[in-house]
């Protein structure tokens, strides 16, 4: 659980998350469900993320990253790389376009890996490296 002020009353909120549902309680005995996804409280971020009250919630994705050995990609690269790829997803590009409120964050330093050819080519082949 998580306590945020979502409503702006200067009250603290309860919010969490089960059956795939993101929900909160503004001091009602119901939980409002405010959204539907697989991620949990314990990969979300809640805050004031507009100034006037605390009204957001981030999804922060820690992803484990390895590269074949005989290539070269360390801790910076990686970072730069998911900053990037995090800007891109909270920007949006246009008129159909939606900013989502991701932040793609490294868990751990980036490792190595010798099996297969360094190429990941099938699912198969994902799940044997078990990265």
């Amino acid at each position: 659980m998580r306590f945020v002020d979502f409503d702006g009353d200067g009250k603290a909120d309860v919010f969490t998350t089960w059956g795939g549902k993101w929900r909160v309680s503004e001091g009602k005995s119901d939980w409002e469900v405010i959204n539907t996804s697989s991620a949990g409280v314990a990969d979300l971020n809640v805050g004031n993320f507009n100034g006037d009250k605390s009204d957001g919630i981030a999804v922060r994705n820690c992803l484990r990253i390895a590269r074949f050995t005989t290539t070269s990609l360390d801790d910076a690269e990686a970072d730069a790389i998911l900053a990037k790829a995090s800007s891109a997803i909270e920007t949006s590009d246009g008129p159909d376009d939606v900013a989502c409120s991701v932040e793609f964050t490294r868990a751990g330093p980036v490792t190595g890996f010798r099996t297969g050819d360094g190429s990941i080519d099938s699912r198969a082949e994902f799940v044997r490296l078990a990265i």
